[in-house]
């Protein structure tokens, strides 16, 4: 399924309803709880199926050995697949040091005695497996940066933009999952806290100090809104330039675009202004105020593209028109 399929938006539609849910779930659990689980996946139940198989002996103790190097020498195994394919580089040696932190890193899942050894201090053994965990990711993400950045080059001007097409699709993912699960969140977490900590007060005092809660999310999930908005013109302006980048559809699309994110950095600081006034106008009744300073300089940057973008297409249909006029 391509981003341009008209399932797309409906799924993420859908991953926000489940992204929402879950923070909802977890609003009343202790990040201590599930967050270092979600770290230390999946070498924390990969140490304990080892665990559990080695702990039956005979032949399932050594097929937990068998299993436990496999799953160490895969990166390794990688590294040396693209070495016969001549295509070592960089990002290679991270699949080399990868396989290195799996054996002792592994080793210490199945053993979790052992691993609390190794910090200095007494650590819970939840953390210590989220820590491990963490190291692994990032030399995985990594690996795959590197390696994307490495093959980019060679790519194909129609690669590069079927490329441009699937980043744009992940960077709506991310966006949706930062309204509806992070920030939604710690909006029920600060609704909590003001709860637990004013327990004197009647629910029609702290009444304002919710509503402006909730003011406050909505003003940190408008920039990601504008930003899916501005993402979707760039999904039609790709397809435009896909069929022809000279064509009047493409300048209109991309002229639609640069206008769209004047807009949209617009909206996005009044909004922040407004909240911020009216968080202040209104500071004898709160309870909690929040104050920072937003600098939408993502929306800056995305709008200078695409005003570079426009002006480009514009001067090189211009020079097209003028030499096919002295044919």
């Amino acid at each position: 399924m391509t981003v341009r399929s008209k399932l797309f938006y409906p799924l993420l539609a859908l991953e926000g309803a489940g992204c929402a849910a879950l923070a909802v779930w977890y609003s009343g659990r202790p990040a201590a709880g599930w967050l270092p689980a979600l770290l230390a996946f999946p070498l924390e139940p990969l140490g304990a199926g080892l665990r559990a198989l080695s702990l039956r002996g005979g032949a399932a103790n050594s097929a937990a050995w068998a299993l436990y190097f496999a799953v160490c020498l895969l990166p390794l195994g990688g590294a040396l697949a693209q070495r016969r394919r001549g295509r070592w580089g960089l990002e290679s040696w991270l699949l080399v040091l990868l396989s290195a932190l799996l054996f002792p890193l592994i080793y210490g899942m199945v053993n979790p005695g052992l691993l609390g050894r190794w910090f200095p201090f007494p650590v819970d053994s939840a953390w210590a497996g989220a820590v491990c965990g963490s190291a692994v990711w990032c030399c995985l993400i990594a690996w795959a940066l590197l390696r994307l950045v490495r093959v980019l080059p060679a790519c194909s001007t129609a690669a590069l933009q079927q490329g441009l097409q699937l980043a744009l699709a992940g960077l709506d993912v991310l966006l949706v999952a930062q309204v509806c699960g992070i920030d939604l969140a710690a909006l029920l977490g600060r609704l909590a806290q003001l709860a637990q900590g004013n327990t004197a007060l009647s629910a029609r005092q702290l009444a304002p100090t919710q509503i402006f809660l909730w003011l406050h999310f909505l003003a940190e999930a408008l920039p990601c809104v504008f930003v899916l908005a501005a993402t979707r013109q760039a999904h039609a302006l790709l397809d435009a330039a896909h069929t022809d980048r000279y064509s009047e559809a493409t300048l209109a699309a991309a002229g639609r675009l640069a206008r769209l994110c004047g807009r949209l950095v617009t909206a996005a600081l009044l909004t922040w202004l407004a909240f911020s006034l009216a968080q202040l106008a209104f500071a004898p009744v709160l309870y909690r105020l929040d104050s920072m300073l937003y600098l939408p300089l993502d929306g800056v940057i995305l709008l200078l593209a695409a005003l570079v973008w426009a002006r480009w297409m514009a001067e090189g249909k211009a020079l097209k028109d003028e030499n096919e006029g002295f044919i």
